[in-house]
């Protein structure tokens, strides 16, 4: 029996209305190498992202997951 979900998975799902998801906490680590370590400016850009409704995402459980449970979002998988 699961107590609970697990927050940190990815899951696949479905915009059903247009949505903003904050990604403030999760940093681009792909561009880590890449950083001017003269910079002290956030290199993620923008932290809020607006998915359209009818789009597909694969995010983090614990990003979405007040959007399910508003029925916004609706998860595939």
């Amino acid at each position: 029996m699961i107590d609970s979900p697990d927050l940190e998975k990815f899951v696949f799902c479905r915009v059903l209305e247009t949505v903003q998801i904050d990604v403030a906490s999760e940093p681009n680590t792909l561009n880590e190498d890449m950083a001017d370590d003269d910079d002290d400016e956030d290199d993620f850009g923008e932290n809020v992202q607006e998915h359209q409704a009818g789009s597909y995402l694969i995010v983090m459980y614990k990003k979405v997951m007040e959007l399910v449970l508003e029925g916004k979002v609706e998860l595939l998988m």
